[in-house]
């Protein structure tokens, strides 16, 4: 084998292992919206965590409802399996 296609094929290798590590860091659970404010900028879940809505999301869930099932991804982003898998970037709250 030709050493350029040896490091052809390493290279791939490590992408491969990068790649698989970033997915598998990326890790969602399962929740419930308890409530949702007003203005949409407040997501209650079920389990109890309180998160802030990225502001430029608040239009859509300010019509998300309680009970809807969701996935929070990494207290970084919910997804609304309720709301065909609308998407919004999220602050978990202390």
């Amino acid at each position: 084998m030709r050493p350029y296609r040896t490091i052809g094929v390493a290279a791939r290798v490590l992408i491969m292992v990068i790649v698989s590590e970033q997915a598998c860091a990326y890790s969602c659970e399962n929740d419930s919206i308890e409530s949702v404010s007003d203005t949409g900028s407040i997501l209650l879940m079920v389990s109890g965590e309180v998160y802030e809505v990225g502001a430029g999301d608040t239009a859509y869930t300010q019509f998300w409802l309680t009970d809807d099932d969701v996935l929070v991804c990494d207290d970084s982003e919910i997804i609304n399996n309720d709301d065909n898998g609308e998407k919004t970037a999220v602050k978990r709250l202390e």
